[in-house]
């Protein structure tokens, strides 16, 4: 079940090469918390649009949202490294969460954005 799921996720966050298999075909359970992860992070960044470090809180509470998953420090560590991606050069998560609407931004923007 979800479990066993979650497990498996935290499994292959450890290892650099299942990390890669785990993000390029996620299991039901990461795209459901990236899903997840992006309708808070869009509802965040049109909360706050302008404000001082929003943009910058907004990535922090979005990953720290992902890293949530991972019971563990070293766990933890591993997924960033690992399973959360850095952002496409010139990038600009904020502005697009500004310019799409909740469901295009999940379903389109989001992805393209790492």
């Amino acid at each position: 079940g979800l479990r066993a799921e979650i497990q498996s996720l935290i499994e292959a966050c450890q290892d650099p090469a299942a990390a890669v298999a785990a993000v390029d075909r996620p299991p039901a359970v990461w795209a459901s918390l990236l899903r997840s992860v992006a309708t808070l992070y869009w509802y965040f960044l049109n909360m706050m649009p302008y404000e001082r470090g929003s943009s910058t809180t907004g990535v922090l509470l979005h990953h720290a949202l992902i890293i949530g998953v991972f019971p563990q420090r070293q766990q933890q560590l591993n997924a960033l490294e690992n399973c959360i991606s850095m952002f496409k050069e010139q990038a600009f998560p904020d502005w697009e969460a500004h310019g799409s609407p909740l469901e295009e931004f999940i379903s389109d923007v989001y992805d393209k954005l790492w």
